[in-house]
């Protein structure tokens, strides 16, 4: 994974209803790469996750990624 490949993460919230915890996929293109933390901006509009949104800028680990699109244009 490298800068402007697009990754697809997984995130778990438990903002659903009953307490359940939600699962949710979206893509982010990552903008760099620091201390062992990927850096990114959100592509897609979360659905289940309050306090994110399209175009956020965001950290995560290899841990997270289910997908990798190289040339993915704009997602949304």
């Amino acid at each position: 994974m490298k800068k402007d490949n697009f990754v697809q993460l997984v995130f778990r919230s438990n903002n659903g209803t009953n307490s359940c915890i939600s699962v949710e996929k979206l893509w982010c293109r990552i903008t760099g790469f620091e201390e062992g933390l990927y850096y990114g901006k959100l592509m897609d509009q979360p659905v289940l996750i309050d306090g994110l949104e399209r175009g956020d800028f965001i950290r995560f680990s290899h841990d997270y990624v289910v997908g990798i699109n190289q040339r993915m244009g704009e997602a949304g």
